[in-house]
């Protein structure tokens, strides 16, 4: 079993499964990616359970137990030495050392064999590149945008364009989150042009918004920032279908503005406002925070109809024209059709002009 494989036997697996990605081109890969992802999963909580295991025996407790009599006396008593710390088979040191040359060298960690992936075997590329050219044959086959995506079969019938997509950012989510690597711009356009361009099934840009939130979610994956710019270039050069615009893409267009113009200074969130909730969960079981929530990965989206309670509370303390990537609320206001988003963007671009800090009292009539 691969499960049980050292990490160094695991590391010439993962290589080939790499490379095996690398020459399939368009053809299909999901059990190569099923695979891949197992074998990483499984040596991530071998690795956690080891690091445990190695913290506990390592030492005993110092002193446990005491009990003594109403009259002070001490009747029974522990007391234990901290042993020396046993070695373990991961390297657990947070400073790097250099070994000297009576000592091993430094031991393989999951982390350095995915990084090593990447560096020399072109992990990440590899995985996009091929996203792409799934996306092309999706377009060449002649789908229509408006296909439900978990009855359309490019590749094989035992997987749905669904999974296809679902594996490969499941992946690269889990690389991400597992090695600290931040996707940039650069990752940010191949996946949009895959999943938004090259694929001609409209509920796949959803998806990409999607996954962009909940990576956000995790500031190691992708930085809110980052892809708030890049998400300002899409509309302001006219390359993202605003009028198509989804719900999650505006609650994500949200938490950008709201964001960028916190860290300059421009309005202050009342952050107590906003009580924690108990999560949503679909019955496809993954949960999204207070704004929205997402079936499943990748899947589409169920909104949640929410009340003006649920947003956070904030207070404009500049003229609210001089605000940060307000051009790109007035943007949805004026382009998007959804129902939804248009009331969203209405309603929030009125908080904008309303909610206003004690210090632009005066001006209210004018601004107003």
């Amino acid at each position: 079993m691969v499960k049980m494989h050292s990490l160094e036997s695991k590391r010439d697996i993962l290589a080939k499964l790499v490379q095996q990605i690398r020459d399939a081109g368009k053809g299909p890969i999901i059990p190569i990616m099923k695979l891949l992802i197992k074998i990483v999963k499984e040596q991530k909580e071998r690795q956690s359970v080891s690091s445990y295991s190695s913290s506990y025996t390592s030492q005993t407790p110092t002193a446990s137990y005491s009990h003594t009599t109403p009259s002070g006396s001490v009747i029974t008593s522990y007391s234990y030495k901290s042993a020396e710390p046993e070695e373990s088979i991961y390297n657990t040191n947070t400073q790097a050392s250099t070994p000297t040359a009576d000592e091993e060298p430094e031991k393989l960690t999951l982390n350095k064999v995915l990084m090593e992936l990447n560096s020399e075997g072109k992990l990440v590329q590899t995985v996009l590149e091929n996203l792409r050219a799934y996306c092309t044959a999706v377009r060449e086959a002649g789908i229509e945008a408006s296909a439900d995506r978990k009855k359309i079969h490019v590749y094989s019938k035992s997987y749905s364009h669904a999974e296809e997509i679902e594996e490969r950012l499941s992946f690269l989510k889990l690389y991400a989150s597992q090695c600290d690597f931040e996707f940039k711009k650069v990752e940010l356009r191949v996946i949009y042009d895959s999943l938004s361009v090259q694929s001609p099934v409209k509920a796949d840009q959803a998806e990409f918004l999607t996954w962009c939130k909940l990576a956000c979610q995790q500031s190691a994956v992708l930085n809110l920032n980052e892809m708030g710019e890049y998400f300002s270039e899409l509309m302001q050069q006219n390359e993202m279908d605003v009028e198509t615009l989804p719900v999650v893409g505006f609650d994500f267009l949200q938490n950008y503005f709201l964001s960028m113009n916190e860290q300059q200074s421009n309005l202050l969130i009342n952050h107590q406002s906003k009580e924690k909730k108990p999560k949503q969960q679909s019955t496809a079981g993954v949960s999204w925070n207070s704004y929205f929530v997402g079936v499943g990965n990748y899947t589409p989206v169920v909104e949640i109809e929410e009340s003006e309670d649920d947003e956070p509370e904030f207070n404009v303390v500049i003229h609210p024209s001089k605000l940060e990537k307000l051009d790109l609320i007035w943007i949805v206001v004026k382009k998007a059709t959804d129902p939804v988003v248009v009331r969203k963007a209405t309603d929030f671009l009125i908080k904008v002009y309303t909610k206003l800090d004690e210090a632009l009292s005066d001006k209210r009539c004018e601004i107003a």
